[in-house]
């Protein structure tokens, strides 16, 4: 059985996942909600799948993957 905190993660990656254009609210609430490596990669990978399927990607969502990307490489 998940943890409350493991569900909280899942929902919000369900919601982002589901939504085209996330709002910069959510992406921030569920970055505030990553406690493992794994699901920073999670994220990052649902960022990844954003970015590839538009054309035109958001700067904003580049730059979160750039930061995401910056904090798993310190080990954060």
């Amino acid at each position: 059985m998940p943890t409350l905190h493991e569900r909280y993660f899942e929902v919000l990656m369900d919601k982002v996942r589901a939504d085209k254009y996330p709002s910069h609210q959510m992406l921030t609430w569920l970055e505030n909600s990553i406690a493992t490596p794994d699901q920073m990669a999670q994220y990052v990978d649902l960022l990844l799948d954003n970015v590839e399927s538009t054309h035109y990607p958001s700067g904003q969502m580049v730059q979160r993957i750039q930061h995401m990307m910056m904090l798993g490489a310190r080990g954060a």
